[in-house]
């Protein structure tokens, strides 16, 4: 039996993450197998000790830690069946390939070192969501959300918030959205609902028979601005429902923007003060019953409905949810299934976390405030973004903070860079 050479190990290299436990697809090109059991594994053996020498990867098996010099090139102690010019031209090999990543990795330490300081102090010693077990809560994000979206709220950033989110769905007010001379008026609720009208097409997919529940909706936030209605729905980890509505199937905000819609077209036929009638159930039908059901949730009915401009207001429905849970990610914005025309808009959590890290950045926080928002953005990365970008995070982090580790393993930290910037940095269809 011969030892392994380097031809042995290069040619089923590519071949190794892919292998069965047949031993007979451990072959070359023109077919041959590797000679026999002991060879299969020296040559296993070989190909491992390389990829980890450039790759990086799990730590070693114990009794294995002798197995790379402290240059990270293979021990010569280690392979005792590998002849010397075996063993160089393998360390040849993993010098190159490593030499080839290195130079470009210790270029990228500065870029790297500014995405990891958008982190910094995260994850938070004290998640006031941990501590409560509210990470995958869906009302706790509502209803963190719709206090920072509220201007006059004790969170005491005023409407800086809810500036910056409006210019995250396009709302300019005309290039004057960051006057900040200029207060901005809007009325922000949560759980907002309403019955649809009974002769209407309409019926949730996949329940039963249907129910006097069944016609009613409720939206997570709503936000009532002069002349802009903004119905939000909100998805930590659950998918948008599905309706059928007027013989066509419906995505759940998108649903919600179409039946405000018929709201304001029954305020604009009937042109009379919602907020004035007494007897709802006698005097309104249809979908103008609807709108006053709206209206009486608001703090001031009179001037939600003022805000609503004659029912010529504009709407303009918003999806919050994580990237990878979205099912029409790869459809443009106006054209996605189940959405009907109406130019939802899709929003990353991740999105809302730089939103908050902004207001952090410019506004001094300490104490209380300082914790809050900076768990709401760790308990974002940790369970609402991506599912692993949290752990990408402190990945990187620690390579920053010892250069060691990039010059020993330059290509995994190559890789692990990249894949920091895709997830924090991404933007795809859905998105646009």
């Amino acid at each position: 039996m011969s030892a392994p050479t380097v031809n042995d190990v290069l040619r089923v290299f590519k071949e190794i993450e892919s292998l069965s436990s047949d031993q007979e697809s451990l072959v070359d090109p023109v077919g041959e197998a590797v000679e026999d059991d002991e060879s299969l594994l020296q040559v296993l053996e070989v190909i491992d000790l390389v990829k980890f020498a450039i790759f990086g990867g799990p730590e070693r098996k114990e009794g294995e830690g002798d197995a790379l010099s402290d240059d990270g090139l293979i021990n010569p102690t280690h392979l005792d069946y590998l002849d010397a010019e075996s063993y160089n031209r393998f360390n040849q090999v993993i010098s190159e390939v490593r030499e080839c990543f290195r130079s470009e990795a210790v270029a990228s330490i500065d870029s790297a070192r500014e995405l990891v300081n958008r982190f910094a102090g995260l994850p938070v010693r004290f998640n006031v969501f941990e501590a409560l077990a509210l990470q995958q809560s869906e009302a706790a994000y509502q209803s963190m959300l719709a206090w920072l979206l509220t201007p006059g709220e004790s969170h005491g950033v005023g409407d800086s918030f809810f500036r910056y989110f409006l210019a995250l769905i396009g709302i300019s007010d005309r290039g004057r959205i960051f006057e900040f001379n200029r207060p901005l008026s809007a009325v922000v609720m949560e759980e907002v609902s309403w019955d649809v009208p009974t002769d209407e097409d309409f019926a949730p997919l996949g329940a039963g028979a249907m129910s006097a529940k069944s016609y009613r909706l409720r939206v997570d936030i709503l936000v009532i601005l002069p002349g802009t209605v903004i119905p939000i729905e909100l998805k930590v980890k659950a998918t948008e429902s599905l309706y059928r509505f007027r013989k066509m199937k419906w995505n759940q905000t998108a649903l919600y923007a179409e039946m405000f819609r018929s709201m304001l077209q029954a305020k604009k036929e009937g042109n009379i003060a919602l907020s004035e009638v007494k007897d709802v159930a006698n005097s309104l039908t249809g979908w103008s019953r609807s709108l006053r059901q709206v209206l009486d949730s608001t703090p001031s009915p009179s001037v939600s409905e003022a805000y609503l401009n004659q029912g010529n207001a504009r709407i303009l429905p918003v999806l919050i949810h994580p990237r990878n849970s979205c099912v029409v990610r790869s459809q443009r914005i106006g054209e996605r299934e189940g959405e009907h025309g109406w130019p939802v808009r899709h929003v990353r959590w991740l999105d809302v976390q730089y939103v908050v890290e902004r207001l952090i950045q410019e506004q001094d926080f300490e104490g209380p405030q300082r914790n809050i928002l900076q768990s709401f953005r760790s308990t974002i990365l940790g369970s609402a973004a991506e599912d692993s970008l949290l752990q990408v995070v402190e990945d990187l982090r620690l390579r920053v903070s010892d250069r060691r580790l990039i010059e020993r393993f330059p290509v995994e930290y190559t890789l692990r860079l990249e894949e920091a910037n895709n997830a924090i940095n991404c933007v795809d269809e859905c998105s646009r």
